[in-house]
């Protein structure tokens, strides 16, 4: 036992180590090429984190905007102690982390700003472009802070907040937003419940039939926009992550159906092909079948 456990201490603090050694290169390449760092905590068997990247770091059509920083691939759970001590605010163990998150960083290292969650490819290339020009997040509210209470700033002012997990503030500001656009001829309802279903489906998952409700929303009453896309495969997702492998199989053949764009089919075909080789969801979980 005591050879077992200096062995498993020897090995954390070698993988620690290494993380340090590869955070002092990325911030001495950042230097070197005057760039900030984009550092990314993933896990590869997070469903949301692969497409994530596709849609985002790994997007062909980002890809100059991505170049423009120093990227540091983070892998959860090996190198969250890492990340931990980077970003301040997740410096306590006990508080989770919602994967994917994202850190911005300075060329010499200085934290930036950060977010956890997911983004969508529109969101996630305004965010960069924001760290580019050396503004911080909160400035998407800035202008709510200071009073504004127009449907543009609150739909900034609700995102904000839900990609954050707070819903306290974030929902209510959503639930104005479509009162105020019903029939979303401003584009905003329709990205307002497609919010409104990520933050139930990445940031309170006992709630997962209220991500569904959002997203059958956006798909059955908007169903040829963008969010009705990302609609269809989030309700598969989400009911592949409750088990419910009928319904998650039945959306995500809707979506590749309807020609999405090909981060988002890609994404689907692949769960199709891991629900045509894995067991029921009963077996999955190890429950005997009926």
């Amino acid at each position: 036992m005591r050879i077992l456990l200096v062995t498993i201490i020897a090995l954390f603090i070698a993988t620690f180590s290494f993380s340090q050694d590869l955070w002092t290169k990325t911030v001495s390449q950042a230097k070197k090429e005057k760039k900030r760092i984009l550092v990314y905590l993933t896990d590869d068997e997070c469903l949301n984190c692969v497409r994530f990247y596709r849609q985002t770091v790994g997007n062909r059509q980002l890809k100059a905007l991505v170049d423009r920083f120093v990227v540091l691939k983070l892998s959860a759970p090996e190198e969250t102690k890492l990340f931990r001590k980077l970003v301040p605010e997740w410096s306590v163990p006990e508080k989770a982390l919602v994967l994917p998150a994202l850190a911005f960083f300075t060329p010499d290292g200085r934290l930036h700003d950060w977010v956890e969650g997911h983004l969508s490819e529109a969101a996630f290339a305004s965010y960069l472009r924001l760290i580019l020009k050396g503004e911080h997040s909160q400035s998407a509210i800035a202008d709510y802070r200071a009073g504004k209470r127009d449907l543009a700033t609150l739909y900034r002012a609700a995102v904000w907040y839900l990609e954050r997990g707070d819903g306290t503030r974030g929902l209510p500001l959503a639930q104005r937003v479509i009162k105020g656009d019903p029939n979303n001829a401003k584009g905003l309802a329709a990205p307002a419940w497609l919010h409104i279903g990520l933050y139930y489906a990445t940031h309170q998952p006992r709630k997962a039939n209220l991500a569904i409700e959002a997203f059958r929303e956006i798909v059955n009453r908007w169903p040829d926009t963008k969010e009705a896309q990302e609609g269809r495969f989030y309700l598969g997702v989400t009911h592949l992550a409750l088990g419910q492998d009928k319904d998650a199989k039945r959306w995500l053949m809707e979506t590749v159906k309807r020609k999405p764009s090909q981060p988002i089919k890609e994404a689907a075909q692949r769960l199709l092909n891991f629900l045509e080789r894995e067991p029921p969801a009963d077996l999955r979980r190890g429950d005997e079948p009926h």
